[in-house]
C-alpha cells in the first residue's frame, strides 16, 4: 500500500502546533511574578488600598504580596549578642523580597552577613534613577563598604531641643552653631537639680534614638571609621576622640547623665532626639516652648529609612522595581518617619493618605527652618558606622576604673571580631525569601483559616508559642489545613472581624462591639460536649455577653495587683501584706511614711483611677456600678461619699500617690529607671505589657521583677478587683465557624499562649513554668476572691474603651481632682453636681445609634460622644480630646 505525502495538510498541523505552543508559553509567560514587600502594620491599609495598586498598574507584570512587621525595618537590635542580632536579620531578610530598614538597625554587620542585596549594580543600570533628586545625606546614608545597601525613602535630622526659660534662669547663652563640647557639658553641670540627699531630681539633658553617638561625632566632626579599607573597621585611634569622650566620662563619673528618682525625663530643658519624635516627647509643635538648635560642632547627622532587597530574593529585577517605585511614592513619602521625604521633589506634595507625623504636632516655622539648615550640614547615617559603641567604651571606663585608651581598644577588638562573625555567615548556604503561608496550595478539602492576635508588642513576646500553637492545632485538625497568622495593633472588634475569621483582642470588647460583626459562641457551646463552663473564674463568661449572648471565648485576665518591696518593709518595720484588711492596710502606709520621707509609699504605676476605685470599696464604697450597663454611678450615697472622702485624704496626707485625672487631653510619655516605692500597682496584661514579669532599671534595661504579689486589701463590705479580658472572636462574615471554634477552644487549653491569669483555672499552676510561682499564687488568690460573693469588679487600668466609657468617669474625676489638689471643697455637693451630669451623659448617648463601620467615620462618630459631654456640661470642654 502506498502512502501520499499532503504537504499542505502537514503545514496545517504544524501550524495548529506551534500556534497551541504560543498560546501556552505566551499564558505561562502572563503570569506576574510575584513578589513580597513587608512594612509597618500599621501603614497597611494604605499600602493595600493605595500604595499596591499604583504599582500593580505601572508594572503589570509584577503582583506584590504585602507582609506586615511591628515596626520600620528589623526587630534587631545591633548592641545584642552579634549572634542573635544575625539571627534576627536572617528571619528579617527571608520574610518577603522587598523589606523597610532603617538606619539605626541596619549596619555594616548586617550587609556583611550576606543577608541583603548589593544595589550598586542595579543603580547603574538604571536610566530612570535621578540620584540629584535625593537629599545628599539621605542618598549617602546607606553606602558603605563599596556597596549601596538600600533605596532611601524618608531623612530626618537630630536636634538639640532646649528650653530658652531654663537657660534664661541659669544664666546661660543659649546653644548655636558655634557651640563646642564643653559649653555643652558646662550647661548640663548648670542645669542639672538635686535634692538635698544629692539625688537628681531634674536632668540637665537626655537624649533618644542614638542621640549619644551622634552628639560624639558632631563634636568630633568626623568619622571612626577606617576609610582606607574595604569592608571598612572601626579606627578609635586619635586624642581628639579620646577628648570628647573625655568630657562625657566627666560628666557620667559626676552623676550628670543619671536618670531622676521620678518624673518625666522629658522636662529636661535639653533633649537630643530626631525632629519628628519632639512631637511626641516634647511637643514641639507650634504652640511648644521649646526651641531647637544644631549639635556641638555646629552639625547634625541623618537617620534615614528606605527599601533593601533580600539576598534571597529570586526577581532581583522587580523587587529593585518595586524598592524604586516606594522611593517615588508621594503617598510612601507621607508615611515616612522622616520630617523630610528623601527625595527633594516630594517635599510638600499633597495625598490623599496624608503627612504621617510622629506625635501628631506641625512643626513651627523656625523648626522648620533648623531642620532644613540641618539637613544641609548633617553627617549622612553611614558615617555614624560603629559609633555606637563608643558610650560602650565610656561606661568600661566608668565602671571597671581603666582609662579610656584602654577602654577602646578593646571595644575595637570586639567589634572587629563582631565582623568576623558576619562575614562567616556569608559563607553559609545561599538564603530563600520564605514563601508566606497563604500563597502554598492546599490539599483537596482542606481550609485556610485567618487568625489575628492583636498587641502592643510586635513581635509577640511569645511569637514562637503561637507558631508553633497554631502549626499543631493544623497538624492534627482534619480540616484546617493551615492557618494564617497576623499580630496586629489593636483594632476594634469590628475591623478585626472584617479582617480575620477568628481574632485575639487583649481587651474586653464585647460592651462597644457591634454585634453584627461577630458570631454568638452560645450554639456552639451547647453542642461542645467537652466545654466545661466550671472551669473557667466565676463571672467571666457574663462580662462577655450582650443581648443574653456570649459573644467571646474568654483565655486571659490581666488582673491590676499590688507589689511591694520586703526589704522596705522591714526596714520600716512593718508587717508583710498577707491577707491584709483595709485597716492593716492604712496602719502599714503611715509606718512605711518614716522611711519615705516626701514621697508616697504607695504609687500608681498605670494610669486611670481604677486604684481610687479599688480603695474606695475597701472602705465600703462603690461610686460605679460596672455590673449593669452602661455602669450606674453612686456618688451621692452616704457611704460612698464618707468613703471617698477616707482614700482622698490620704492622698492629700501624702500616703498614696495622685496625679490629675480629668483632663483627657494630656498625653503621658515618660521614660526612666523606677525609683524604689515600698507599695507600687501593675497590671499583669497578657499581650499588652509583657505580663508584669519585668521592671526597668535605671539603665532602661528590663530585669526579673521579683517583689512579691498581693490583692488589693480586703474590706469590711467588698473586697475589689480590677481585670480585663483577652478573649477570642468569631467573625460573623466567616465561611468556617466550626473550625473557628475549634482554634479558640484549643487556645483555652494551652497556657503558653498568654502572659496574663489563664481564665480557665484549670491551667494556673502551669503557668508557673513560665511566669513563676510568685504570679502562680497571686492568681490563685485572685481565683478564690472572685469566688467570694462580696466582690466587686472594676475595670483595669489598661482596659481600653469606646465610646461613653471613655468619657463617663470625668466628672467623678474632675471631683477627686479638685478635692486632692484644692482645699476647701465641699465633697458631697461636688459629688451631687458629678452625679447629676453623668447620668445625663448617658442619657444623651443612649440615643447615639450603634456604629456602623461601613458608613461611619470612627472619629466622627466619637465625636458625638464628646457633643453630648459638652451639651450637658461646657465646662468640660478643655478636659477632652478632639
Amino acid at each position: 500500500m502506498s502512502v501520499v505525502f499532503n504537504m499542505e495538510v502537514w503545514m496545517k498541523r504544524l501550524w495548529i502546533v506551534v500556534a497551541m505552543l504560543y498560546t501556552i508559553i505566551s499564558s505561562a509567560q502572563a503570569q506576574p511574578t510575584i513578589i513580597t514587600l513587608v512594612v509597618p502594620e500599621f501603614f497597611e491599609d494604605q499600602y493595600q488600598e493605595t500604595i499596591i495598586p499604583a504599582f500593580e498598574a505601572q508594572n503589570p507584570d509584577v503582583q506584590v504580596h504585602l507582609v506586615t512587621s511591628g515596626g520600620f525595618g528589623a526587630d534587631a537590635n545591633p548592641a545584642d549578642d552579634i549572634e542573635d542580632y544575625l539571627d534576627d536579620l536572617l528571619a528579617y531578610a527571608t520574610s518577603a523580597d522587598v523589606l523597610a530598614v532603617d538606619t539605626n538597625t541596619f549596619t555594616p554587620e548586617a550587609t556583611r552577613s550576606g543577608y541583603f542585596l548589593d544595589l550598586s549594580p542595579l543603580i547603574r543600570s538604571d536610566n530612570l534613577l535621578n540620584s540629584a533628586d535625593f537629599y545628599y545625606a539621605a542618598w549617602e546614608s546607606f553606602q558603605w563598604d563599596g556597596g549601596h545597601w538600600a533605596l532611601p525613602s524618608g531623612i530626618d535630622v537630630l536636634i538639640l531641643n532646649y528650653d530658652p526659660a531654663a537657660f534664661d534662669a541659669a544664666g546661660l547663652a543659649y546653644p548655636n552653631e558655634r557651640w563646642t563640647l564643653d559649653d555643652f557639658a558646662n550647661a548640663v553641670r548648670r542645669l542639672a537639680q538635686f535634692d538635698a540627699n544629692g539625688n537628681m531630681t531634674s536632668a540637665g539633658f537626655i537624649s533618644f534614638v542614638g542621640g549619644t553617638e551622634a552628639l560624639f561625632i558632631s563634636a568630633l566632626g568626623r568619622g571612626v571609621y577606617d576609610e582606607t579599607v574595604i569592608p571598612s573597621e572601626p579606627d578609635f585611634s586619635g586624642t581628639d576622640l579620646e577628648a570628647v569622650l573625655q568630657t562625657w566620662l566627666d560628666l557620667r563619673n559626676d552623676g550628670m547623665l543619671g536618670v531622676p528618682v521620678e518624673g518625666d525625663l522629658t522636662q529636661a530643658p535639653m533633649v537630643l532626639t530626631r525632629s519628628t519624635l519632639g512631637n511626641l516627647t516634647l511637643g514641639v509643635g507650634e504652640q511648644s516652648t521649646m526651641a531647637g538648635a544644631l549639635l556641638p560642632g555646629g552639625r547634625s547627622v541623618a537617620v534615614a529609612n528606605g527599601y533593601a532587597i533580600s539576598s534571597g530574593t529570586r526577581y532581583p529585577d522587580a523587587a529593585y522595581r518595586l524598592a524604586r517605585f516606594l522611593t517615588e511614592s508621594p503617598e510612601v513619602a507621607s508615611l515616612n518617619f522622616g520630617s523630610r521625604p528623601a527625595r527633594i521633589s516630594l517635599e510638600g506634595v499633597q495625598t490623599g493618605v496624608g503627612r504621617f507625623r510622629f506625635g501628631g504636632a506641625n512643626t513651627s516655622p523656625e523648626m522648620d527652618a533648623l531642620i532644613d539648615q540641618a539637613l544641609q550640614v548633617a553627617f549622612p547615617a553611614s558615617q555614624l558606622r560603629f559609633a555606637i559603641y563608643l558610650n560602650d567604651a565610656v561606661n568600661r571606663a566608668a565602671d571597671q576604673g581603666i582609662g579610656l585608651r584602654e577602654a577602646l581598644d578593646t571595644v575595637q577588638s570586639e567589634i572587629l571580631e563582631r565582623l568576623l562573625s558576619a562575614d562567616a555567615r556569608r559563607d553559609t548556604l545561599p538564603i530563600v525569601v520564605n514563601t508566606p503561608p497563604e500563597l502554598v496550595e492546599l490539599a483537596p478539602g482542606e481550609i485556610s483559616l485567618n487568625f489575628g492576635v492583636a498587641s502592643f508588642i510586635t513581635p509577640l513576646p511569645n511569637q514562637d508559642a503561637w507558631e508553633s500553637f497554631l502549626t499543631e492545632f493544623s497538624a492534627r485538625d482534619a480540616e484546617v489545613g493551615r492557618v494564617v497568622f497576623d499580630a496586629t495593633f489593636p483594632r476594634s472588634a469590628d475591623e478585626m472581624a472584617a479582617r480575620y475569621d477568628c481574632f485575639y483582642l487583649p481587651s474586653n470588647a464585647v460592651p462597644d462591639a457591634d454585634l453584627a460583626t461577630l458570631r454568638s459562641l452560645d450554639p456552639l457551646m451547647s453542642s461542645d460536649t467537652s466545654f466545661v463552663p466550671s472551669n473557667f473564674v466565676t463571672n467571666v463568661f457574663s462580662q462577655l455577653q450582650r443581648n443574653d449572648q456570649t459573644w467571646a471565648m474568654p483565655i486571659s485576665l490581666s488582673p491590676e495587683a499590688l507589689r511591694y518591696d520586703p526589704a522596705m518593709f522591714e526596714q520600716a518595720g512593718a508587717f508583710m501584706p498577707e491577707n491584709w484588711t483595709v485597716s492593716d492596710f492604712e496602719l502599714v502606709l503611715r509606718t512605711l511614711k518614716s522611711i519615705t520621707g516626701d514621697e508616697p509609699p504607695f504609687v500608681s504605676r498605670g494610669f486611670g483611677n481604677s486604684y481610687l476605685l479599688n480603695l474606695i470599696a475597701a472602705y465600703g464604697g462603690v461610686p460605679f456600678d460596672y455590673s449593669q450597663s452602661p455602669p450606674q454611678p453612686n456618688f451621692t450615697d452616704p457611704t460612698t461619699i464618707e468613703a471617698i472622702r477616707q482614700v482622698l485624704d490620704l492622698a492629700r496626707e501624702g500616703l498614696i500617690s495622685y496625679t490629675p485625672l480629668a483632663n483627657a487631653t494630656r498625653t503621658f510619655f515618660v521614660i526612666g529607671g523606677e525609683a524604689e516605692v515600698p507599695i507600687y500597682t501593675e497590671t499583669l496584661n497578657g499581650l499588652g505589657f509583657g505580663g508584669g514579669r519585668g521592671r526597668f532599671d535605671n539603665d532602661g534595661n528590663v530585669s526579673e521583677n521579683t517583689d512579691p504579689l498581693v490583692p488589693y486589701p480586703r474590706g469590711t463590705q467588698y473586697t475589689a478587683v480590677s481585670y480585663d479580658i483577652g478573649a477570642a472572636y468569631i467573625s460573623a462574615t466567616t465561611n468556617y465557624t466550626d473550625a473557628c471554634y475549634r482554634l479558640i477552644s484549643a487556645m483555652t487549653q494551652s497556657p503558653d499562649l498568654v502572659e496574663g491569669m489563664p481564665a480557665n483555672r484549670t491551667l494556673i499552676d502551669a503557668v508557673a513554668a513560665t511566669q513563676g510561682e510568685n504570679a502562680a499564687a497571686f492568681y490563685r488568690q485572685m481565683d478564690t476572691i472572685l469566688q467570694q460573693p462580696d466582690t466587686v469588679v472594676f475595670p483595669s487600668q489598661g482596659q481600653l474603651g469606646a465610646g461613653s466609657s471613655l468619657v463617663d468617669t470625668i466628672w467623678l474625676n474632675r471631683v477627686f481632682d479638685t478635692y486632692v489638689l484644692k482645699d476647701g471643697t465641699d465633697l458631697e455637693a461636688e459629688l451631687e453636681q458629678a452625679e447629676l451630669f453623668t447620668v445625663a451623659f448617658q442619657e444623651c448617648v443612649a440615643g447615639i445609634p450603634e456604629f456602623d463601620p461601613l458608613v461611619d467615620d470612627p472619629r466622627s462618630y466619637f465625636g458625638l460622644y464628646l457633643d453630648c459631654a459638652v451639651q450637658i456640661d461646657p465646662s468640660v470642654v478643655e478636659l477632652l480630646p478632639r
